[in-house]
């Protein structure tokens, strides 16, 4: 279902990420991020609209993973097998979202 937007917070197109303000008419369920990262070899869906790209959805598995002091100049902290956007979102078997931006 749809829900009409009442207040615009945040938009930012470079991650495919917005904040809004919506009244439901009912409460509504979030869904939860995961506690932890993701574990190599794990099977991941990526799902955004890279490059301006209409809803595109993609699958494989993380194949490598970085610590904090490994990042310097990376731009993600984990490597998947699958051509990653910085608006790409990642899916895990358990529904749970991790973010690649």
């Amino acid at each position: 279902s749809r829900l009409p937007i009442d207040e615009k917070i945040l938009i930012a197109p470079e991650c495919d990420l917005a904040v809004l303000v919506v009244k439901p008419s009912k409460p509504l369920v979030a869904l939860p991020l995961a506690p932890k990262e993701p574990k190599k070899g794990e099977p991941i869906v990526a799902f955004g609209s890279p490059a301006g790209l209409s809803f595109s959805i993609s699958e494989g598995s993380v194949s490598g993973l970085r610590t904090a002091g490994e990042l310097d100049d990376l731009r993600e902290p984990f490597q998947a097998s699958i051509g990653l956007e910085p608006s790409t979102k990642l899916v895990r078997p358990c529904m749970r979202l991790s973010s690649a931006c």
